[in-house]
């Protein structure tokens, strides 16, 4: 049974204006039938552009922003359906590492607070217990104890990642959502916190959400990996096969964008590449059909019209035409005997 199981997630920003006089104009479709699952000590990886709804998708299994539909089960439990009050003991056992390490820790609190707040609000522990666990979950994430007398301005970005990994794990949760946390950091730094998560999330055991816009990044941490364009998963497989075979063009794109290491084979791979036309489209005025089809390199006329569903690990009518195919058997050759051998 999985741990997390979201199904048909759709989160909805409406679009108003006016100042004295507000009136809605349009929705912003943000997130638009996401479905996923997420069972205990897996780690899986939420990729796309910018804009796609990968940090909306996060926030949204969280509560932190309400669904406008859909189902989010934590551990047999519709998280949907909970008010505040009694959201509140299911949120220690879910938490978030987010994106920017200037902006998620209050300046005006030093690192031993920022780390011990969550426990003071869900756990009764006397001076000396807070203390020592806050050492101790400092100590988890590579920074000595001296830390914890200090402000959030003393530390580099990536010591502050480190110092939110701390943070999210005080109340060993069970869940762990990531939302790019190392965008924000120099190269050698994102392979620092990189290898920091990894070995944290076999120790602990912990259920990972990895949300990216880097693919090479998403390689090294989930063996399984989602693909989300404009608000939808387009593509959900394993590792391997998202990378030696991906099936659905966009994912085939993204993949197309990561630089390879060998000059010669980039200059290659460079010459055969087709870039994708236009931009993303508008999570305002999404079009009709799939939503990929007006910069796709494959569409057909039905790709218009016809939102491909999200069967075989892949949304895509073409691809998933081309699954079909690949899997029906061959017609059998007819033997060209004679009647005089046919018969007994």
């Amino acid at each position: 049974m999985a741990l997390l199981e979201v199904k048909d997630l759709v989160v909805h920003f409406p679009l108003v204006r006016g100042v004295l006089r507000r009136r809605r104009v349009g929705v912003v479709r943000a997130v638009d039938g996401v479905s996923l699952s997420l069972a205990r000590g897996e780690a899986l990886g939420l990729v796309g552009e910018s804009g796609c709804g990968k940090s909306t998708t996060g926030r949204a299994i969280l509560q932190l922003v309400r669904p406008t539909s859909g189902s989010v089960r934590f551990d047999g439990v519709e998280l949907t359906e909970l008010d505040e009050r009694a959201l509140r003991s299911y949120r220690p056992r879910m938490q978030i590492v987010f994106q920017d390490p200037y902006a998620s820790l209050d300046p005006r609190m030093s690192i031993f607070d920022s780390v011990a707040e969550p426990l003071r609000e869900h756990r009764t522990l006397d001076r000396a217990a807070l203390q020592a666990r806050v050492h101790a979950l400092l100590s988890m994430v590579g920074l000595d104890s001296d830390a914890a007398r200090r402000y959030p301005h003393q530390f580099s970005g990536g010591q502050r990642q480190r110092i939110g990994i701390a943070r999210a794990l005080a109340l060993e949760p069970d869940v762990l959502i990531c939302d790019e946390p190392t965008s924000a950091l120099d190269v050698s730094v994102q392979a620092q916190v990189i290898n920091l998560l990894m070995s944290l999330q076999r120790e602990l055991g912990l259920a990972l959400l990895f949300i990216s816009h880097d693919l090479a990044t998403v390689r090294h941490i989930a063996p399984r990996v989602a693909v989300m364009y404009l608000g939808r998963i387009v593509e959900l497989a394993e590792r391997d096969t998202i990378y030696s075979a991906p099936a659905h063009p966009y994912t085939r794109a993204l993949l197309d964008a990561v630089p390879l290491p060998d000059p010669a084979r980039q200059r290659e791979r460079a010459a055969k590449r087709e870039a994708l036309a236009g931009e993303p489209p508008s999570a305002l005025e999404p079009p009709p059909g799939c939503a990929f089809h007006p910069r796709c390199p494959i569409a057909r006329a039905h790709c218009k019209t016809r939102r491909p569903e999200l069967e075989g690990g892949v949304a895509c009518h073409e691809a998933r035409r081309d699954q079909e195919m690949s899997m029906r058997p061959e017609t059998p050759a007819i033997s060209g005997g004679s009647e005089a051998e046919s018969d007994p």
